[in-house]
């Protein structure tokens, strides 16, 4: 996946209007890219697409650190918790690793 492609993102979540959750990017190269997240709620799941690319798989991060499974498919990537665990309020750091 190349930067280049990530030009263009949309977030489908629950929190898209909300100014209690900022995402963006951290490290990006051809094959990998770092979502971040800083939340002042907690975060029960998430949805967002990156245009352009062809994900393979996501990994680590806070999503999998609160007990959350991701799913990628073409450009969409998908987390939440099947026991209804949380990303607490106040984590500030890398939602999970894309390549």
């Amino acid at each position: 996946m190349h930067s280049k492609k990530l030009i263009q993102i949309i977030f489908i979540t629950s929190f898209i209007f909300s100014q209690d959750v900022v995402m963006g990017f951290g490290s990006i190269d051809e094959n990998n890219v770092e979502v971040t997240i800083s939340n002042n709620v907690d975060v029960s799941g998430f949805q967002f697409d990156i245009i352009g690319s062809n994900l393979t798989n996501a990994s680590g991060g806070l999503a999998a650190s609160s007990g959350f499974t991701v799913s990628v498919g073409g450009n969409t990537v998908l987390g939440f918790s099947f026991t209804g665990s949380v990303i607490p309020a106040g984590s500030n750091g890398i939602l999970t690793n894309l390549n």
